[in-house]
């Protein structure tokens, strides 16, 4: 990355950063799951074969 993108990946990519979504919550924003790692295993879990999209 750092080759193919010449310096935007250590500032932009593969810096770490915790980012909250604030102006979201602020508004009572529902999020399916409220971290990364629930979010990643509900995803990546066997046998899934997809969510159909939720348009509330």
């Amino acid at each position: 990355l750092r080759l193919a993108l010449d310096g935007l990946a250590e500032e932009g990519l593969l810096a770490s950063q915790r980012v909250r979504p604030a102006a979201l919550e602020a508004l009572g924003f529902p999020f399916r799951d409220p971290a990364l790692r629930p979010a990643l295993a509900r995803i990546l879990a066997p046998g899934r074969v997809g969510d159909p999209v939720d348009r509330r």
